[in-house]
């Protein structure tokens, strides 16, 4: 059932729920063992360098780019660390053999990308009940329009912000401000609520709105603490469509 984590916390039916997608929405870690084990296994066939050390200069790789771009959606693009990964190892730039390597570790991400159990009846009944239902992530447009059509969830939210339309991830206040004016909603509009696995992204994003913070957790997620502690807890989105029943009463 949901965990209550904040004492204050009152929550009515909600006139929106905003979502994050990776690790919210489905199994992010699955999916990205997957396309990282396919990464590796492709660079040591084309540039003769082995797994364990493709893993290193990946995640240098991966740092390097986070470094240069900060927190924005570039930041998290794989054919930026590819790229760097490949001149990191001492070769030349390859265009090609970058590209081929995204379109591998995507197509591996995408193959092992699982829903959790619960989204698809959590969202039919929010559009069933007229609650508006946005989404909030970080990255680029086109990866997370390509996960959300995969999923077969195109039809369930009324809008979309990624951080690459703001020019900067979550928590930045400018994300959450934009998924509102999108829904049309206002201060005085009515209860929104947050769910999210990340607390520093989410949980303090969503309290940039007032929202009442839902955190997805799973695995060996932490629970957010202090100021990014979340108001309730869940562990399957079967418990959020319960409680969610329960507040429209």
């Amino acid at each position: 059932m949901v965990e209550r984590i904040s004492t204050s916390a009152i929550p009515t039916k909600p006139v929106a729920v905003l979502f994050d997608v990776d690790d919210t929405l489905y199994d992010y870690a699955s999916a990205k063992s997957a396309a990282d084990k396919v990464l590796e296994e492709q660079v040591e066939s084309f540039l003769g360098v082995p797994a364990s050390l493709c893993r290193s200069m990946f995640s240098q790789a991966r740092q390097d780019v986070k470094d240069r771009l900060e927190e924005t959606a570039s930041g998290h693009n794989r054919l930026l660390y590819i790229q760097r990964m490949i001149e990191m190892m001492g070769f030349k730039s390859k265009p090609l053999l970058s590209l081929y390597l995204e379109e591998m570790y995507w197509r591996a991400y995408f193959q092992n990308a699982v829903l959790f159990s619960g989204v698809i009846d959590t969202l039919e009944w929010l559009k069933e009940s007229n609650i508006l239902v946005g989404i909030v992530s970080d990255l680029t447009a086109r990866l997370q329009l390509r996960k959300l059509v995969y999923f077969g969830l195109e039809s369930y939210f009324d809008a979309i912000v990624t951080s690459e339309e703001t020019g900067v991830d979550k928590p930045d206040k400018r994300n959450f401000d934009l998924a509102l004016s999108k829904l049309g909603l206002g201060k005085e509009s009515g209860q929104i609520w947050m769910v999210g696995d990340d607390p520093s992204s989410d949980m303090v994003g969503g309290q940039t709105i007032n929202a009442v913070t839902f955190q997805k957790v799973h695995r060996d997620i932490d629970v957010g603490q202090d100021e990014a502690a979340p108001d309730f807890l869940i562990r399957e989105f079967d418990e959020l469509y319960d409680f969610i029943l329960d507040c429209a009463g």
